[in-house]
């Protein structure tokens, strides 16, 4: 089943001296559907696309825009964005 998971993740600035903080984030994980490989009818001698793919996989369905202000020590603050997912569902990738 495709839902939503969380886990806590640390943010840090790559280069500028600011303070870390902690997040909850959250992720989709589970299986969908099953996969299937239809063959294309053509009528041309040369098929570009022999066959049809569907692959559902658990994916973000809705989420939001989210910031995070970092303390830096030049008294500056720095903010990391992020999506943070509110629904997960199974989507054709």
């Amino acid at each position: 089943r495709c839902m939503r998971h969380y886990f806590v993740e640390t943010i840090r600035h790559p280069s500028r001296d600011c303070e870390h903080k902690n997040v909850l984030l959250a992720r989709c994980e589970g299986s969908c559907q099953k996969s299937k490989t239809i063959p294309r009818i053509s009528f041309s001698p040369v098929l570009y696309r022999p066959f049809k793919y569907s692959c559902p996989c658990c994916r973000d369905a809705l989420s939001i825009m989210k910031a995070v202000p970092l303390k830096c020590k030049n008294k500056r603050r720095v903010f990391a964005t992020y999506r943070y997912i509110i629904q997960c569902a199974c989507h054709y990738c």
